[in-house]
């Protein structure tokens, strides 16, 4: 038995949305970004955890804990061929360097940082386990630019600021913007 040519016809049209809805293949919108095109060692040129309603003020965490030196520059490296990084920096007035590790990974224009391990990098940067950077490829950067709503406690805040804030909540909301760079930050 044959289908007539308007059955068809009408039966082409109801799937054309259907089909253009899976883009091609991964039905994701896009391609996601390959280790190859995001792996890279990366500066960390700013960090900063604002607080919602502005108290207390927003706090730049990569000049209160790191050492910003030309020398020591923090630094995020990923990889190339693993989907595996490393966030490296040399606290101030210290020796140590510390390490947080973990893995990523892709989305069309993003890298999605999942850490391994727990409450030492919320209490040490104010950084959620899981950071979603967008990509730039030319130049070649990592924006993170008001990242959603999250919390810290009080008491981590006041550490990595080194003031004390004795009328602010035991736990405070607030956004996280930043950018990381290949090449120089500018």
């Amino acid at each position: 038995m044959h289908a007539s040519f308007p059955r068809l016809a009408a039966l082409a049209l109801a799937l054309l949305p259907a089909l253009a809805a899976c883009g091609g293949g991964s039905g994701t919108g896009g391609d996601a970004l390959r280790p190859d095109q995001v792996g890279a060692e990366y500066h960390l040129c700013s960090l900063t955890f604002t607080p919602d309603g502005g108290s207390p003020p927003a706090l730049d965490v990569r000049g209160a804990v790191m050492d910003t030196s030309p020398a020591n520059l923090p630094v995020l490296r990923v990889g190339k061929t693993v989907a595996g990084f490393e966030l490296e920096y040399l606290k101030k007035g210290d020796v140590l360097r510390p390490r947080f590790q973990g893995s990523y990974s892709t989305r069309a224009d993003a890298v999605v940082l999942q850490f391994d391990g727990g409450g030492d990098l919320t209490g040490t940067l104010l950084l959620p386990q899981k950071l979603t950077l967008a990509f730039r490829a030319a130049p070649r950067r990592l924006d993170l630019t008001g990242y959603g709503f999250y919390t810290v406690s009080r008491s981590d805040y006041e550490r990595v600021s080194g003031k004390s804030f004795p009328n602010a909540r035991d736990q405070i909301s607030g956004t996280l913007a930043g950018s990381l760079s290949e090449g120089a930050c500018s």
